[in-house]
């Protein structure tokens, strides 16, 4: 049999470091003082499945460890289909 695998996260154990009002801003942890890391910003939605430690996208904080589902919506914007809240 030939099924499908599970959709695996667009982004994985990211730092969230800004909270707006439709969208978070999640990058990779600094560990290196000296290396510059990249900054996704993705949209949310109040539907968007929020689970782990946490079980709903207003609870989200920055400083969450996160793994992220994204979709576009038919332009470049990617939006957040679920989000998982790790320790």
């Amino acid at each position: 049999m030939n099924e499908e695998s599970p959709k695996k996260p667009e982004y994985k154990n990211l730092l969230v470091l800004e909270i707006k009002n439709g969208s978070i801003i999640i990058s990779p942890p600094d560990n290196d003082p000296e290396a510059s890391y990249p900054a996704y910003e993705v949209n949310k939605e109040e539907n968007t499945k929020v689970e782990g430690e946490k079980k709903a996208i207003n609870k989200l904080r920055v400083g969450d460890y996160v793994r992220v589902w994204t979709r576009t919506d038919g332009s470049e914007k990617e939006i957040t289909e679920k989000i998982v809240v790790m320790k």
